[in-house]
C-alpha cells in the first residue's frame, strides 16, 4: 500500500498513520498551550487551505508536465521552435 503525507490526511475520512496528528489532535495541543480555541480553530482552518493549496498545485502541475511529455505536444513543441 502507497504511503502518503500526513497533510494528505487533512481532507480525507481516513484516519492518520503513525506519526501524523489529527486535526482534533492539533487543536487540543494549540489550546494546551494557552491559545483561545478560536484562535486554534482559525490557525487550523488556514493550516488545511495551505496544505489543499499546495496539493492543487501540485495537481495542475503534473497535469501540465503529463500534457507536455505527450507525443502528439511533443511534435508540436519542436516544430514550434523550428
Amino acid at each position: 500500500m502507497k504511503e502518503f503525507p500526513c497533510e494528505f490526511y487533512v481532507q480525507s475520512p481516513s484516519p492518520p498513520p503513525a506519526g501524523c496528528s489529527s486535526a482534533a489532535q492539533r487543536m487540543s495541543d494549540c489550546q494546551a498551550q494557552g491559545v483561545s480555541r478560536d484562535a486554534c480553530h482559525t490557525a487550523e482552518q488556514n493550516r488545511q487551505a495551505a496544505v489543499k493549496a499546495a496539493v492543487e498545485q501540485q495537481a495542475m502541475e503534473n497535469a501540465r508536465d503529463l500534457k507536455l511529455n505527450t507525443p502528439v505536444t511533443k511534435g508540436l513543441d519542436q516544430s514550434i521552435g523550428d
